[in-house]
């Protein structure tokens, strides 16, 4: 099977609730059931098509519905039909809808929320307008998100080149850990990779060329 992939480069690997096993990789979608590989790409013109073959990240949802995040866009598979919906973002002044490179997807299992985080900051689905919503104005955050987690009410943005950010949905305020070569202590690199939270509640975060941190509950230093 693993020598009939559309593409040799695999970014991610989901294992939905159907037991499909699920590759993303830079030529398409591929899915496996253990016997037959379907491999989904785009397709000119046909709009319920992939939007982009480059597929960066995904997530299936509480309807099982699985969120494909490629360099073009961010598409929902209807795992029923077979068949993608395709979903714009804003851009940051005209507020025309656009295309924009999907770097990273959470699901929130609690409050049935996906976060997505493009190369034009941090966006939200929104089920009842079935569409994405800018969440910041800050200069900051309208960048390349390349990491989401949650916990609580507290996202954890891993922000390209500052670090990771801290964001509370509640307030809407934020504190930020950076890279400082006058602290030790301090995270290592700026380009975050990965963020997981483990059941203590260590935040552990991976860097590009910087290796592995880990911020112990309780404490601010890495």
């Amino acid at each position: 099977m693993f020598n009939r992939l559309s593409q040799i480069t695999v970014g991610a690997i989901l294992l939905d609730s159907e037991g499909y096993m699920c590759f993303d990789t830079r030529n398409g979608l591929n899915s496996n059931d253990g016997y037959d590989l379907d491999i989904f790409r785009f397709v000119e013109y046909h709009e319920t098509s992939l939007c982009d073959n480059l597929v960066m990240c995904m997530v299936e949802d509480h309807e099982h519905n699985l969120w494909v995040g490629t360099n073009n866009g961010l598409n929902k598979l209807d795992l029923s039909t077979l068949k993608f919906k395709r979903y714009l973002t804003n851009s940051d002044t005209s507020g025309e809808m656009q295309h924009h490179t999907i770097l990273s997807i959470f699901f929130d299992q609690e409050n049935h929320r996906i976060w997505v985080g493009t190369n034009n900051g941090l966006y939200i689905y929104n089920l009842e307008s079935d569409r994405l919503e800018r969440v910041f104005t800050d200069n900051l955050l309208n960048t390349f998100i390349d990491a989401i987690t949650q916990k609580g009410s507290k996202l954890y943005l891993g922000v390209r080149f500052h670090g990771v950010i801290v964001y509370d949905i509640d307030t809407k305020e934020y504190i930020q850990y950076k890279h400082d070569d006058s602290l030790p202590q301090s995270l290592a690199n700026d380009y975050i990779k990965a963020i997981l939270i483990d059941k203590q509640e260590n935040v552990w975060i991976g860097t590009r060329n910087n290796g592995l941190n880990v911020l112990v509950k309780g404490s601010d230093q890495f």
